[in-house]
């Protein structure tokens, strides 16, 4: 087995099919949850905040549009009753108080200053705010006089004072300049609205002057609120009202929505925790993510599963395939699955068939072409030597088969005084071929046993009967038998539709093609083809230094890169252009030729096989 089997063996899986399937669902699926838990809460974020700004500006708005409203309505009563007192003359207070009057009082100028003169009290509202907020009526009698000390000296008819300063009960005290000499204060309760705002359990509601002082506030520690740089901003703004995340000194984050009043000269604001704001959006995270881990534990073990259905098969393939590696071609997988690892098994098992089966043929043919080596060593032994001297005669020849066994055939021999030349030429190559020729030389060795001198006609007709009985008219064979004598010169020759060889005179100058001549006086039927033909003969004499070549078809059916034939006429003049210069010498003058026809071919491979063979008969 060789290195590489081995090292396969020994590769070791360091990432499973079923763990990259499973790492990459859960990055694709937490990438997934991620993306979407990310846009839900930022696009729930952003709805909340608007959501979040709209409604404290609303809560805003409504509370200072109701403490104006009431405000307003207490100033047009304050003034109705100061007219109706103006009108009248009295200086009595003693008149029925509304249910929202907590007092009603007189002031009088004496040198400069304002002070008591008559006071009508709704005792009644006036204890029952004394009692909620924890104050002495007569203390909060002498704050509302001095709140008004800063107020006395302006010129305007009608003052308005806030009495939710310094913690006092939340109402208003609206001044009515009567005269020169005399005030009314009309002190109305506002709590109401202070409830309202008081009950709130998720905004802080705030009211401020313009100095940024609170003036009421369900905020417990407001005391430094005025120096928060945020409430600065808004009392310096020209916005009437508006809504704004903020962030204290004490680096906390609010979302602030302030309404302003400006007849009162207060801005009320309402206030709420960024944490506490968004509570909910953080509620939704948590959940989302713990919903999204839930998911993605479902997917996970689903993955599993499927991942199983998927690197199960592949591991009985691999399995299968590793034992097919090892030399264990009867491996079959078998795989239950309705996916395409079904048709993968499929393919993998008909993999295994055919393997075995191309081993067997691997086998069968490794016997063959051991058998076919064989055969080429054996028909070997039925060509002659390529370089022979016999008495005067000289030959040299060249073979090359176009597979393992030559259908060409070619051999001389001396018998008695007499030199016999043959060359023959089996329809197709390879083996059926070279069996043909083994009977040809066969028939050969038994007439050359006899030891008699036979014409070519006789021993032709021999041969057509050794290759009719061998191919039974599936193969035939062109051939040509050329007979020598040392003594006459006399060349006689019979010739089976073979290629006719040429007589080739060689002098000091140079053959041409016009001095060759073929031997084509006399041509048969190949044999083979009938079993009963007479065949011919003719004869010829050769002189001093006449060259014979004798060659079969395939050497001018040779094609170059062009699919272009050599061809008869440029093979003999290949021929001639070789023995005009290697003058003497058959060795070169086949090398050369070998040379021009390989040159022409180039690339291309030899479709037939090539034989040629020269006798020089000095």
């Amino acid at each position: 087995m060789g290195e590489s089997s081995e090292l396969l063996f020994k590769t070791r899986v360091w990432l499973s099919l079923r763990t990259k399937l499973l790492f990459l669902f859960v990055i694709l699926l937490a990438s997934t949850i991620g993306a979407n838990i990310h846009y839900s809460t930022s696009f729930f974020i952003s709805d909340k905040t608007a959501y979040i700004y709209e409604t404290g500006l609303n809560k805003s708005q409504i509370l200072a549009s109701r403490l104006n409203e009431i405000i307003l309505r207490i100033v047009d009563n304050s003034i109705t009753l100061g007219n109706v007192l103006s009108t009248t003359g009295t200086t009595n207070v003693n008149i029925e108080l509304s249910d929202d009057m907590l007092a009603l009082i007189l002031l009088k100028n004496e040198d400069g200053e304002f002070k008591l003169d008559k006071i009508k009290i709704n005792d009644k509202q006036m204890d029952k705010l004394s009692k909620q907020y924890e104050i002495d009526a007569d203390l909060f009698i002498k704050k509302v006089i001095s709140s008004f000390e800063a107020v006395k000296n302006n010129n305007k008819k009608v003052n308005i004072i806030s009495l939710l300063k310094d913690h006092l009960i939340p109402a208003v005290a609206i001044g009515i300049k009567k005269d020169e000499q005399s005030y009314f204060l009309n002190i109305s309760n506002i709590a109401p609205i202070i409830t309202d705002m008081e009950s709130d359990a998720l905004y802080t509601n705030t009211i401020i002057d313009i100095e940024g002082q609170p003036l009421f506030s369900n905020l417990e520690d407001n005391k430094r609120l005025h120096e928060e740089k945020y409430i600065r901003d808004i009392i310096n703004s020209d916005v009437k009202n508006g809504s704004r995340k903020v962030t204290t000194n004490a680096h906390e984050e609010k979302l602030v929505s302030f309404s302003k009043i400006p007849s009162l000269d207060l801005i009320l604001l309402s206030e709420i925790n960024s944490t506490k704001a968004f509570k909910i959006v953080d509620e939704l995270k948590y959940k989302s993510i713990l919903f999204g881990l839930f998911i993605l534990g479902i997917a996970m073990g689903l993955v599993i599963v499927l991942s199983k259905t998927i690197t199960s098969p592949m591991k009985k393939l691999v399995q299968g395939i590793t034992s097919i590696s090892k030399g264990d071609f009867s491996t079959r997988v078998k795989i239950f699955s309705l996916d395409e690892t079904r048709i993968l098994a499929a393919a993998f098992n008909y993999m295994a068939e055919r393997i075995t089966e191309l081993i067997k043929e691997m086998v069968e043919k490794a016997r063959l072409e051991k058998e076919v080596e064989n055969a080429k060593v054996i028909q070997d032994t039925l060509f002659p030597p390529t370089n022979q001297v016999i008495e005067t005669v000289k030959i040299h020849g060249l073979y090359k088969s176009a597979s393992e066994c030559n259908g060409d055939w070619w051999y001389y021999e001396q018998i008695g005084r007499d030199l016999y030349f043959f060359i023959g030429d089996a329809t197709g190559h390879g083996v059926p071929a070279a069996l043909l020729t083994a009977s040809v030389r066969a028939t050969l060795a038994t007439l050359s046993n006899m030891n008699i001198p036979l014409s070519p006609a006789t021993i032709m007709k021999s041969m057509n009967h050794s290759v009719y009985s061998t191919s039974k008219g599936q193969i035939y064979m062109t051939f040509f038998i050329g007979r020598y004598n040392f003594e006459t010169r006399n060349f006689t020759y019979s010739n089976a539709s073979h290629n006719s060889p040429y007589q080739i005179p060689l002098s000091k100058e140079d053959t041409t093609l016009a001095q060759i001549t073929p031997f084509d006086e006399v041509c048969d039927p190949r044999l083979g083809e009938s079993m009963e033909h007479e065949f011919k003969e003719a004869s010829t004499t050769l002189s001093k230094n006449d060259v014979v070549l004798l060659y079969t078809d395939g050497i001018v059916e040779v094609e170059n890169e062009n699919n272009r034939q050599l061809g008869e006429k440029k093979f003999m003049q290949i021929v001639l252009d070789s023995l005009n210069k290697n003058k003497g010498s058959l060795k070169d003058c086949v090398e050369s030729v070998r040379k021009e026809v390989y040159d022409y071919k180039g690339v291309n491979n030899f479709d037939d096989d090539i034989t040629y063979y020269f006798g020089y008969f000095g």
